[in-house]
């Protein structure tokens, strides 16, 4: 994009392929502000077919055609979220796409079956400036059109605001070098996805000891209780938003028989459980949320855990440092509604594909309920709820919005009732929420 600058002339016009996060976050945050301030962005293309216009791409990316002048708020850029695969069109079909799209500058009441489109006010573009995902974030004109009016009624509530903090973050126990996982996260087979990765299998707690297995092989250990601590090595197959009664755990401290587990481990050199102890120093809270992981996983099935315990998490999660019980368990809710699902189709950085890299710089822009401003029956209202359903079990995500699940609205229902929506209201925007969410999660 610079040499691409510093070769036009004045109005010349540049078409690039560039990744998606160019449209938000803080790495792109120079380049996206030039071009806001010196191009005119005419065109902003986004396949919803294909994951990528670079072949072989693991980013999902987008075409972007801007002209080189002083842009005025009152150009308009074309959004275009194309239909057509660019793997099986041929050049007839696209040129025909082309020359409907160049016909928008004209007359905007286009139909082609091959994309849909929607006009921004280029001083609309420069207010999101920081976060253009609410233009480029959906795959249909309908989802967005739902989810953004949804967004702006929320945005009116006094209960609601940006309560996850930067201060109250802090990254997991930090599970390198490589090896250092297998050598202190014990994980618990509660489903069978967890321990695809796992070392250390737990096959039983009792009062003084676990007995762990060592994964393919046919050794098993006992470890004493007092050189574990609960942990949660990953979020795959967790199926409650509490994990008091069914969390993984870390290894603090050498046990018998640990030459053992370190010659079959993918550890190299030597090991220091000083360093163990150093990295674990104020890493265990209540609560955890995963940074990396996929939405539309079957095996993801719930977003943020609490704990009756302070618990580890590796430095794939965010811990939040909240000391109160009451406020991490009301969050625990929060952080699993339908305001999540909603914030992170607009700010969930994508990775790879289909992973989602959930960064702070996200997090803090959340939109969410705020605890701190309920009152203490609102409050008392999120405990009860918590209460009842602490120890139920929920399908992944997908299957949660797509079947109704009843826990599922259990939580989003209480929640919006707090922010003032009538039973009416609540009734009629949640179907219509849960099924735009489906239809982006399941082409991401």
């Amino acid at each position: 994009m610079a040499l691409a600058d510093l070769m036009l002339k004045p109005n010349g016009k540049i078409a690039a392929v560039v990744p998606i996060n160019i449209a938000r976050g803080k790495a792109t945050e120079k380049i996206r502000d030039y071009l806001l301030k010196n191009y005119y962005i005419k065109y902003i293309v986004k396949s919803t077919v294909d994951k990528a216009f670079s072949e072989k791409a693991n980013f999902r990316d987008i075409l972007l055609v801007a002209e080189k002048r002083k842009p005025c708020d009152t150009d308009k850029t074309i959004i275009i979220l194309l239909k057509q695969s660019i793997q099986e069109g041929d050049l007839e079909t696209f040129q025909k796409i082309a020359r409907s799209i160049r016909e928008l500058e004209k007359n905007d009441n286009i139909k082609d079956e091959n994309f849909e489109y929607f006009i921004v006010d280029y001083k609309k573009l420069k207010e999101h400036k920081d976060n253009l995902m609410p233009f480029l974030a959906f795959t249909s004109t309908e989802t967005q059109q739902i989810l953004v009016s949804f967004l702006n009624l929320l945005k009116k509530s006094p209960k609601i605001s940006y309560p996850i903090k930067s201060e109250l973050l802090i990254e997991g126990f930090h599970a390198s070098p490589k090896g250092l996982s297998e050598l202190t996260f014990i994980t618990s087979p509660s489903d069978k996805s967890r321990i695809e990765q796992a070392f250390l299998i737990l096959e039983k707690k009792e009062k003084q000891h676990v007995t762990v297995q060592i994964k393919n092989t046919n050794i098993s250990i006992e470890i004493d209780i007092d050189k574990i601590n609960p942990a949660l090595r990953t979020i795959t197959g967790i199926d409650r938003i509490d994990i008091t009664n069914n969390c993984d755990w870390l290894i603090s401290d050498k046990f018998e028989k640990f030459e053992i587990v370190r010659g079959c481990s993918s550890w190299k050199g030597k090991f220091s459980w000083k360093m163990v102890k150093k990295k674990m120093k104020n890493r265990n809270w209540h609560l955890a949320i995963p940074s990396r992981f996929r939405m539309n996983s079957k095996n993801t099935k719930v977003i943020a855990v609490y704990c009756d315990n302070k618990f580890y998490a590796p430095h794939t999660f965010k811990m939040v440092r909240i000391e109160n019980k009451e406020k991490a368990k009301m969050y625990g809710l929060i952080l699993n509604s339908v305001l999540f699902l909603i914030n992170f189709i607009f700010l969930g950085s994508q990775t790879t594909l289909g992973y989602t890299d959930l960064r702070e710089s996200d997090l803090v822009n959340f939109i969410l309920l705020d605890p701190d401003k309920l009152n203490r029956n609102e409050q008392q209202q999120l405990l009860n709820l918590f209460e009842e359903i602490r120890s139920k079990s929920f399908p992944s995500i997908i299957e949660q919005l797509e079947q109704k699940c009843k826990v599922r609205e259990k939580i989003d229902k209480a929640i919006l009732q707090i922010l003032g929506f009538s039973d009416k209201e609540i009734e009629d925007w949640l179907p219509k929420i849960y099924s735009a969410i489906v239809k982006e999660l399941k082409t991401n």
